[in-house]
C-alpha cells in the first residue's frame, strides 16, 4: 500500500509498505518524497512496483518512481519536465513500458497521456487533446 504518510517525521511525504506475512514493512524508504504528496497511485509492472504522484515542489509536478530493489528511483528525471497535474494514473503496454495519464493543469485541466521511451516522456497525442475526458481519480 501507498500512502500520504503523517507520521511527523515522514512531514506527508510518500510511504510505501507490504505485508510479509507476519507484519507491515517499509518497502525502501519511509517519507521517500521530495515533499508533500497528493493524488497517489500504485501499480505493478509485474512484481516491479511504480507510484505516480502529484508532490507540491516545482508546481505541482507530475512525478513517478520505480522500485528496484533497493530504493525508489525517479522514472525519466525527478518529475515529467513542465508537466504540472493531479489525478494520475499509470498503467503498462504488453512490452511493459509506462503508460501515464493525467489531468494536465498546464492544458486547461484536461487530460493529457504520455509514454515513457526508455529515456524520456512523451505524449501521446496532443496535450490536453482529450477534450471531454475529466480525470478525477474516482
Amino acid at each position: 500500500m501507498a500512502f500520504e504518510d503523517h507520521n511527523p517525521s515522514h512531514q506527508s511525504h510518500l510511504t510505501v509498505m507490504k505485508f510479509d506475512g507476519v507484519a507491515w514493512v517499509n518497502v525502501g524508504s519511509p517519507g521517500f518524497s521530495n515533499q508533500t504528496i497528493y493524488h497517489l497511485e500504485l501499480n505493478f509492472n509485474g512484481l516491479i512496483p511504480y507510484v505516480i504522484y502529484t508532490e507540491s515542489s516545482n508546481g505541482y509536478q507530475v512525478s513517478v518512481k520505480q522500485y528496484d530493489g533497493n530504493s525508489w528511483i525517479d522514472v525519466g528525471g525527478a518529475s515529467l519536465a513542465g508537466s504540472q497535474g493531479y489525478w494520475g494514473v499509470i498503467e503498462f503496454t504488453s512490452l511493459g513500458d509506462p503508460i501515464i495519464a493525467f489531468r494536465d493543469q498546464n492544458h486547461n485541466d484536461q487530460a493529457s497521456v504520455m509514454k515513457f521511451d526508455g529515456l524520456n516522456w512523451n505524449y501521446l497525442g496532443s496535450p490536453g487533446a482529450n477534450i471531454n475526458a475529466n480525470i478525477t481519480g474516482q
